[in-house]
C-alpha cells in the first residue's frame, strides 16, 4: 500500500521549511528577530513610493517666500537703522546747540562779573543751576 518512509534530505527540508509569522507588536516567546525580517513581514518594501507634483510646487512656493520674507526684514532692519540715525543725529545737534546757548550765557555773564571776584562769580553760577 505505502512505500517505506525514505530520509528526507537538506534541500527538501529547506523547500519546506515555512517560516513563523513574524509580528512587530507581538512576541511572546521572545525571539531576537533580524530587521530585515522583520521589515519583510511589514510589506513596506513592496510599496512603490510616489511623490506628487504639486508637493514639488508647495515647496517651491515655500522658498520664494521665505526669501521675499528675508528681503523685507532685511529692508525694515535698514530702514529702522537710518531713522535711528537720524534722530541721534538730531538730538546730538539739539544738544550741540543747548551747549554753545550754555556757553555763551555764562560768557556774557563771566563779562558781567568780570570786575567782582571770581568765587562770587562761581556762586552765582552755583546758585542758578
Amino acid at each position: 500500500m505505502h512505500s517505506p518512509p525514505r530520509q528526507i534530505s537538506d534541500e527538501d527540508k529547506a523547500q519546506w521549511n515555512i517560516p513563523p509569522a513574524i509580528s512587530n507588536w507581538k512576541n511572546s516567546k521572545g525571539y531576537t528577530i533580524p530587521l530585515d525580517k522583520r521589515l519583510a513581514a511589514d510589506g513596506r518594501g513592496l510599496i512603490d513610493v510616489k511623490i506628487n507634483d504639486n508637493f514639488a510646487k508647495v515647496s517651491e512656493a515655500l522658498y520664494v517666500a521665505e526669501q521675499t520674507a528675508r528681503v523685507s526684514v532685511d529692508t525694515r532692519a535698514r530702514m529702522q537703522k537710518q531713522i535711528s540715525q537720524r534722530e541721534q543725529s538730531a538730538q546730538e545737534k539739539r544738544i550741540r546747540k543747548v551747549a554753545t546757548r550754555m556757553m555763551e550765557h555764562a560768557v556774557d555773564e563771566g563779562d558781567q562779573f568780570s570786575g567782582g571776584d571770581t568765587q562770587s562769580v562761581h556762586s552765582q553760577k552755583r546758585s542758578r543751576i
